[in-house]
């Protein structure tokens, strides 16, 4: 489920771990008001102490995954986010624009940032060897 409520077109802000927008459980919601008018545009439901839970073992799973990647592997999948980043640009750009007020010229740059930080992240990962020089 993406940002989007498909039937109001409100923006639903749910915890994101383990690979996606959490949808199970009950959570208290808050209000998206946008910074310029105070419409509401969407709500925020709010993480509660289960999804802290097992977002921080989402995330040492994910270490271990990680740690398992050769480095031209890590590049690839730091080179896939920055692809997407780009392909998805103005809906992104757009998005930022409505839930943070900003002109959208300054959104898009955002957007490209975003994706030129996992670019240059890629670049590092096929590059960095740490203190060891690795083989693979």
């Amino acid at each position: 489920m993406g940002l989007r409520d498909l039937s109001t077109q409100q923006i639903v802000l749910r915890p994101f771990y383990d690979g996606g927008f959490q949808t199970q459980g009950e959570r208290v919601r808050d209000s998206l008001l946008a910074p310029f008018s105070g419409a509401k545009i969407g709500e925020v439901e709010v993480a509660a102490e289960a999804d802290l839970e097992a977002a921080i073992a989402s995330a040492q799973q994910g270490f271990l995954t990680m740690r398992g990647l050769t480095r031209g592997e890590r590049r690839e999948l730091l080179e896939g986010v920055s692809r997407r980043l780009l392909a998805g640009r103005e809906a992104l750009a757009r998005e930022i624009q409505e839930s943070c007020g900003k002109p959208i010229a300054q959104a898009r740059s955002e957007v490209d940032r975003a994706a030129l930080t996992f670019s240059l992240a890629g670049d590092e990962a096929r590059r960095f060897g740490g203190e060891f020089v690795p083989l693979d």
